[in-house]
């Protein structure tokens, strides 16, 4: 039902799926002292929400939006208010007519962002990311899953500007990165979680690029046909890493499986270092712990601190 009450008394408000609500609504029930917002799948948000937001909400810190019609003009309204100053956290989810111009007016006029999360806004491409990585130099978490154009030009901009910052990375289904962009992520001397869930292109000689870090704690390879049991084998490497995603890797047999969980143990007598994977029922007493699954049934094993 349509209600005209304030929005944002007591803690964060989530609309989600309230297609009542429209920019007059915004306008007439947002609060100042408004923090977090989170507006997700509501079909009437435009970019006259975008505005009510940025003039009636000088404190906000967060701001989550899934919205179909916002386009670039909105993003030009962050840089003339208090946002500017408060916002720290940014996620706009699949924002479809969102494009370069209007990423690049949004990274402008937001430059004390830490984390930002453009997840499935299919038109925004490599030259975006340059602008974001030459602007927001503190950002700390970046989404770009589900974003078809970026390449792995839009990871060399990255590890130029955001290498001693950025902590997290999502490039989930993102169908050009390829081992070339795995070079550049290697570099990126902060980054402790990096997921490439379903990302086509990345092979052996890239993840075994990445078996350099010594700052991974978190590492996702679900669905990644190309990988092979001989470039997993190289996850031994990983010193720091705690946790393994593998769902639907079809290199996950059980002999590597067997192989990991002999390398964790000292089976084999080797000197490498305990690694974080361990499968099956075996408990992680280095409370490390591994995702994994065969293929093609998934099979979700989560080991446990003793």
């Amino acid at each position: 039902t349509l209600t005209t009450e304030p929005l944002g008394i007591g803690c964060a408000p989530e609309l989600i799926r309230c297609n009542e609500i429209t920019d007059t609504v915004m306008w007439a029930g947002l609060v100042p002292n408004l923090e977090i917002l989170i507006i997700m799948d509501c079909i009437n948000i435009s970019d006259e929400t975008i505005a009510a937001i940025c003039q009636m909400l000088p404190s906000l810190k967060k701001l989550q939006i899934q919205a179909y019609h916002v386009t670039d003009t909105s993003m030009a309204y962050f840089g003339s208010t208090l946002a500017r100053e408060n916002l720290r956290v940014l996620m706009l989810h699949h924002c479809w007519e969102l494009s370069n111009q209007g990423v690049a007016n949004l990274a402008h006029g937001l430059p004390n962002l830490h984390t930002l999360s453009l997840s499935g806004c299919s038109k925004v491409s490599d030259d975006a990311i340059e602008v974001i990585a030459e602007q927001i130099r503190g950002l700390r978490y970046l989404d770009l899953s589900w974003c078809p154009r970026v390449s792995d030009a839009a990871l060399e901009y990255i590890a130029c500007d955001l290498s001693d910052t950025l902590t997290h990375l999502i490039l989930d289904r993102c169908l050009h990165i390829t081992c070339i962009g795995m070079g550049y992520v290697a570099t990126m001397t902060r980054l402790c979680h990096l997921s490439l869930r379903w990302c086509p292109q990345v092979r052996d000689f890239g993840l075994q690029t990445l078996c350099s870090m010594r700052s991974f704690k978190s590492l996702s390879i679900a669905g990644c046909p190309q990988l092979t049991i001989g470039g997993l084998s190289c996850l031994v490497q990983m010193q720091t890493l705690q946790e393994l995603e593998l769902t639907n890797c079809p290199a996950a047999t059980k002999e590597l499986i067997n192989y990991l969980r002999d390398k964790t143990n000292g089976r084999d007598g080797s000197s490498l270092p305990r690694i974080p994977c361990l499968c099956m029922s075996c408990v992680d007493k280095w409370q490390r712990r591994v995702i994994v699954a065969t293929y093609p049934m998934p099979m979700h094993v989560m080991c446990r601190q003793l």
